[in-house]
């Protein structure tokens, strides 16, 4: 096995039953840790003491409280060798090495479940329940650099982690007697939303996962199943969860310059849409989707939702599309409130493939009419990323919580672009 290429935890486990530990009950251990004479770079715990060992050559050196037998009892745990154990005298520890040795193929297994709720800051929050043959287990829990240890009545945790760099979370689990568990979540919620949507003729409540793994869009078997829940984990009624993944460009209109602050793509995505019967009624509250991904891991995410709120629809007579001398595709339409929103401009092509999503931020709403045009060179793009003959845009409005969760959108008819003038 090469040095660095697995993870060991050493753990001095010190439980004090009468009392403080004082400056007279420490002592400094130390040593090397070990795999066929290969120095291991790993993690040291003891007693609330820990450190990391030298990667160069695996040492270890701090001090530990003993306990009220004057014992020292080192614990060794690596995924795929076996677990260790050693109850020392002080004199003992000074210089303890501890040689791993590989796990039997009879080894016992523990399980230990994950549920991964993501949240805004690059952390997320993990819970679940450690067990073997049905038993709880009262065990030490790692993911990402930080641990915790499951309750010894009921083998539940709840640990709050961050993201790696791949936006992974690597989950382990520590047990004398039993094999180290190791998995690795990969799956997470890059965005959600659930929100009230206003058309012409109807309303509608629809929710949205965007989804994705090391950063890259998923499959639907990906998934197996998808929940709501509300704040008292009432299930909420899903109609249908069909499936997307799609690439299209996207742009910011400046409505100051008049012109683009980015113009980007082509981007590829993907997630689930979320119907809900046509008679449901979702009032305000927070709720929680969860998506178990085929590898029985259950990733989460928590929103408020305000509750039914119309957001005004730009009317379909209002939009206006032309062509200019210059090439350019100029759309112009009739601003439906006065109040403060946010909106977005889609257009696609024939078959109602997403071309580019276009977002107005706030300001361009201040106009009784705003007028938006693509030029020559991004008309080109879209020409050679698609098949734009036959293209429709469509304006929605939205209204965004403090959070950033978009939980309205008023949406406008759809409406034809003259014949596409590729340049």
């Amino acid at each position: 096995m090469k040095k660095n290429t697995v993870l060991l935890i050493l753990l001095a486990m010190f439980f004090t039953t009468g009392g403080t530990a004082y400056a007279a009950d420490w002592v400094t251990i130390s040593g090397t840790v070990l795999y066929e004479e290969t120095p291991l770079n790993v993690m040291v715990l003891a007693n609330g003491q820990y450190m990391f060992t030298d990667p160069a050559d695996g040492r270890y050196e701090m001090e530990v409280p003993i306990d009220e037998n004057g014992k020292i009892t080192l614990f060794s745990f690596c995924d795929g060798l076996a677990p260790f154990r050693q109850v020392l005298n002080p004199n003992e520890a000074e210089d303890s090495d501890i040689r791993m040795s590989p796990a039997p193929p009879d080894s016992m297994n523990m399980s230990l479940t994950c549920q991964v709720t993501h949240l805004d800051s690059g952390w997320a929050e993990i819970s679940g329940t450690a067990t073997y043959e049905g038993s709880p287990l009262n065990i030490m829990v790692l993911a990402n650099g930080q641990h915790t240890f499951t309750s010894e009545s009921d083998g539940k945790y709840e640990l709050e982690v961050p993201l790696d760099d791949n936006g992974e979370i690597t989950l382990f689990g520590f047990c004398d007697g039993l094999a180290p568990f190791r998995k690795v979540s990969k799956m997470m919620i890059d965005f959600a939303y659930l929100q009230y949507r206003t058309y012409s003729d109807h309303y509608e409540y629809r929710g949205w996962l965007n989804l994705s793994a090391r950063g890259e869009p998923i499959n639907e078997s990906d998934v197996r199943k998808i929940s709501l829940e509300d704040s008292s984990g009432t299930p909420v009624s899903i109609s249908s969860t069909p499936f997307y993944r799609e690439r299209y460009y996207e742009g910011i209109w400046n409505h100051l310059t008049n012109r683009f602050d980015s113009f980007d793509g082509p981007a590829e995505d993907s997630g689930f849409s979320i119907e809900f019967p046509d008679d449901i009624l979702i009032s305000a509250g927070e709720y929680t989707y969860k998506v178990t991904t085929n590898e029985g891991d259950i990733v989460a995410r928590t929103m408020y939702f305000p509750g039914a709120e119309e957001s005004p629809a730009v009317k379909s007579e209002s939009m206006k599309s032309r062509w200019t001398d210059d090439g350019s595709l100029e759309m112009t339409w009739a601003n439906p409130s006065e109040s403060s929103h946010h909106m977005r401009l889609t257009l696609m092509d024939q078959d109602w493939d997403t071309l580019v999503y276009i977002l107005l931020p706030p300001g361009a709403d201040e106009t009784e009419e705003i007028t938006l045009a693509l030029s020559h060179s991004e008309v080109q793009k879209l020409t050679d990323f698609g098949s734009p003959s036959g293209a429709k845009w469509q304006i929605d409005t939205r209204y965004y919580t403090d959070e950033g969760m978009n939980y309205a959108r008023g949406y406008s008819d759809h409406a034809d672009i003259d014949e596409w003038m590729a340049p």
